[in-house]
């Protein structure tokens, strides 16, 4: 895949005339950030999309904090049951909110931290990290977690109970209503969100 992504680069990058665009910067999912490391051997500019939360972020880059302190050891797995503070603008995390945590299945926790682990470099050498931010249930209020079974399944029941009690509560509405609002203001012309789009077009353009 490094390879063809490389050669599809060099091709679209060898235009008939100049006024044909070039590629100027590669866009990559934290699970392919391999693709910035071509990116930055061709002299381009790379972001790294995250569709996780920002808080994921923290928690992948104090990796090696984690594993210094004696919090987890070097596969993930938790040493100690404590709480602790990734990001001053974050709630605490306990070790059960480690996004590579699979309790039973220390073979796939092993594997998801591996996998999580691979990306902390880009996130520290990539020109712009652009997340998604997911903090549903806990910060915006405007979501219900679904709880599984005790075989880890999600079950029907379950989903419907979330749906019927999001369709009756207000408190989630309101909550709804207020981002929806503040939503329109960032992303409408002088909003910080279309400030921020725009920052980041100027910049691919330089």
């Amino acid at each position: 895949m490094p390879y063809h992504v490389e050669e599809f680069i060099k091709k679209a990058n060898q235009p008939e005339s100049e006024k044909d665009e070039k590629i100027t910067c590669v866009i990559a999912d934290l699970v392919v950030a391999w693709a910035l490391e071509i990116a930055n051997k061709m002299g381009l500019k790379g972001a790294i999309f995250l569709s996780s939360a920002p808080g994921i972020v923290s928690m992948v880059l104090q990796i090696p904090h984690l594993i210094e302190a004696g919090i987890i050891d070097a596969e993930g797995t938790p040493k100690k049951k404590e709480k602790v503070m990734l990001s001053p603008y974050l709630p605490a995390l306990s070790s059960d909110d480690y996004v590579w945590n699979v309790p039973g299945n220390k073979e796939l926790q092993k594997v998801g931290f591996e996998l999580v682990r691979s990306g902390e470099p880009f996130l520290r050498t990539s020109n712009w990290v652009l997340c998604n931010w997911t903090c549903i249930c806990d910060r915006w209020k405007v979501g219900l977690e679904l709880k599984p079974d005790e075989d880890g399944i999600f079950t029907r029941h379950e989903i419907k109970s979330k749906v019927d009690e999001l369709l009756i509560n207000g408190g989630i509405r309101e909550n709804a209503l207020k981002i929806k609002r503040l939503a329109q203001m960032s992303l409408s012309e002088g909003g910080s969100s279309s400030k921020n789009l725009e920052q980041f077009v100027a910049e691919l353009v330089l």
